[in-house]
């Protein structure tokens, strides 16, 4: 995970440094200069921070979920290999209804899946049986599922086309360097103590659902 961790790293820092914008892009975008003065830095500032948090929470789950089920369930590979399965098709059907949908309620949309996802943490940290575990996994499927497929949809809202790009590729970082933090963070921390971690993660993800928006509503 480290190893692929630095190499997304690396290739960020190449992707920045190195690759030269195609010339016909130049041309329409003085010369490469991103216009960051037409940009609501504060809408934008606010997506990208709770972008930063859910992101990083829901890494740190992806990375101990299966040493979460091995503590608590006694699971073997073999066992953790068909809630994989579970876990993968029903995200699959989930973002795929999802994304098929129009609409334009991304902000109390994104508010709910944020709320979704704190309350499958919540009955992770609680569970004692394989269906309570299984419901709080799906429930984290839809959660996950929402937030995912419109929190980009809110983000492109604040950009014109000759920006959007640029700044979906700072929500591409951002996103990548969270999935690299959020596993070094859950095994420093909580390791030994998975339970606790999941439910100090339900509490963040309500303070950061109820911060997006109240605070996306005073900006915009």
């Amino acid at each position: 995970a480290l190893i692929a961790g630095g190499m997304s790293f690396l290739a960020l820092l190449f992707t920045i440094f190195l690759l030269k914008e195609p010339e016909r892009k130049k041309n329409k975008t003085s010369k490469g200069i991103v216009r960051w003065g037409k940009i609501p830095s504060k809408p934008v500032g606010i997506i990208l921070m709770s972008v930063a948090v859910y992101m990083t929470l829901f890494s740190s789950f992806e990375t101990t979920f299966s040493v979460f089920t091995d503590q608590t369930f006694g699971f073997s590979e073999r066992d953790n290999s068909f809630v994989f399965t579970f876990i993968g098709i029903l995200a699959l059907i989930i973002q795929g209804y999802i994304s098929r949908k129009k609409t334009t309620a991304f902000k109390p949309l994104v508010t709910i899946g944020l709320v979704i996802m704190a309350v499958s943490f919540a009955c992770l940290s609680q569970s004692s049986t394989v269906w309570l575990m299984l419901i709080a996994v799906s429930a984290m499927a839809l959660g996950f599922g929402l937030v995912n497929c419109f929190m980009p949809a809110l983000l492109t809202t604040h950009c014109d086309e000759e920006n959007r790009g640029s700044i979906m590729g700072v929500y591409e970082s951002v996103s990548s360097l969270s999935r690299l933090f959020g596993p070094l963070m859950v095994y420093s921390l909580f390791y030994t103590s998975l339970p606790t971690g999941y439910a100090i993660f339900a509490c963040l993800l309500v303070a950061v659902g109820a911060f997006f928006y109240v605070s996306y509503k005073d900006m915009v």
